[in-house]
């Protein structure tokens, strides 16, 4: 079997002297529970330029080896290919989306070089490389919010930071602000928990921050208008006025502690 590789988007340089990806990413590694958006770059000739479609016996003979393929390895066929969808199958929390040049979606670490062997057999279409992007976690609620309130001082800095205005009469939507935030703090906190990348939205973390960003509001950390529903930052001569909050690290350009 030539060898695979496996190359990870999060670490820099992506390319190598001689131009290429780097094979830079450990499928043998002691990854415990941790699962990964993976994408398995996938290359089939009955489905390619300048066309990029199947006849229908073309794509009935795909789908069919695929199924087996996943099914072999303990997979279940979640929905099969319909109406210029592709087959998704899953596994638990992982699923996979498998779109004739490239089958991508949420795969547990330890799994990701089994998946990769078996689609190296595969007669109808080859495996080019496999992608591996950001982590994600299975964790429960309780361990969520742990989580969450070991880094909260974090998450207040980067809320001050990210709600900045250029002039006082320009506020944030606290509801758009909100689920901007909670998709980048996870990525900046690397937290993004596995149900999250299946649901779209983790409703833990939405509920923690709201009341986080609530707080701050009430304890003059964040100006608002109209109740609450319009944020932004305290500008510098604003946080000199505030006289009942300790001097720290928190606000951008001085110091205040929550």
């Amino acid at each position: 079997m030539e060898k695979i590789k496996y190359h990870d988007n999060t670490v820099y340089p992506q390319y190598g002297e001689d131009h290429r990806l780097l094979d830079n990413w450990d499928p043998d590694a002691d990854y415990g529970n941790e699962f990964a958006n993976v994408h398995f770059r996938i290359e089939t000739p009955t489905y390619c330029f300048p066309a990029f479609t199947f006849t229908p016996e073309q794509r009935e003979a795909f789908y069919k080896e695929t199924g087996r393929i996943f099914t072999a390895l303990g997979w279940e066929v979640k929905e099969n290919p319909h109406s210029g969808s592709a087959m998704t199958v899953t596994k638990g929390h992982a699923n996979l989306y498998l779109h004739p040049q490239d089958f991508s979606g949420v795969v547990m670490k330890k799994d990701v070089r089994s998946i990769a062997e078996a689609l190296s057999e595969a007669s109808l279409f080859s495996l080019r490389w496999v992608d591996v992007y950001e982590t994600l976690y299975d964790w429960t609620d309780d361990q969520y919010v742990a989580f969450l309130n070991r880094h909260v001082r974090e998450i207040r800095r980067r809320i001050l930071k990210d709600a900045v205005t250029k002039r006082r009469s320009l506020f944030y939507d606290k509801n758009s602000f909100l689920r901007v935030f909670n998709e980048n703090i996870s990525l900046k906190l690397s937290c993004k928990r596995v149900q999250a990348r299946v649901s779209g939205v983790d409703q833990i973390a939405r509920r923690f921050l709201t009341e986080i960003v609530n707080d701050m509001i009430e304890k003059g950390y964040l100006v608002s208008e109209n109740n609450g529903e319009y944020i932004r930052t305290p500008n510098k001569t604003e946080q000199r006025k505030l006289k009942n909050l300790p001097y720290g690290d928190l606000f951008p350009g001085t110091e205040v502690i929550l």
